[in-house]
């Protein structure tokens, strides 16, 4: 992480530490310092795609800023660069809901320090926006010139599925206890 710029500020030998598959263990552990931090949203100086996780992992360990966007699921006629940033303000600071104020010059893209999930939802100024998975654990999305309003928030498919099939299956439950009442001993 030297080359990126941070700077290192302390090592502990010996730490336990919790790693899966083996349980606690004893390594060293590093601090570093970023001299200058990005915040919860900036804008990317460059945009590429990549094919897979494994092409963007590679990618963000060789890249050689923070700014570059290295985005899964991006279409190679999307690749851009010299992108002419902006500001980006978080407004809401939620438990799984932010906002941002934004000042985009020109075509941008955003990156949003929150970690990548499926479930994430975006709106831009009231409309649906698409929203990428970027430098293999990031959201991102494209930005068009002027101010704007983005609104995130986290759903979660697999927990309304989850309480659908507890439903289905509290009802069979209900049904079956039904009949047994219903059935001379």
């Amino acid at each position: 992480v030297e080359t990126l710029g941070y700077k290192p500020l302390a090592r502990f030998e010996n730490v336990p530490v919790f790693s899966f598959y083996e349980g606690i263990v004893r390594k060293p552990v590093y601090v570093w310092r970023d001299p200058h931090p990005l915040g919860p949203a900036y804008f990317a100086t460059s945009v590429h795609p990549v094919p897979d996780a494994a092409a963007s992992a590679a990618a963000v360990a060789r890249s050689s800023s923070v700014l570059e966007a290295h985005v899964l699921g991006l279409e190679p006629a999307a690749r851009r660069s010299g992108l002419s940033g902006g500001q980006a303000r978080r407004v809401v600071n939620g438990y799984n809901d932010y906002a941002y104020h934004l000042e985009s010059r020109g075509e941008n893209f955003l990156i949003l320090s929150q970690v990548w999930y499926p479930g994430w939802r975006a709106t831009l100024d009231g409309r649906e926006l698409k929203l990428y998975r970027v430098n293999h654990a990031l959201l991102g999305c494209f930005i068009p010139d002027g101010p704007h309003f983005l609104e995130l928030t986290m759903t979660s498919p697999r927990l309304r599925q989850g309480l659908v099939l507890f439903g289905v299956g509290l009802a069979v439950l209900g049904l079956l206890w039904l009949r047994r009442l219903r059935v001379p001993r």
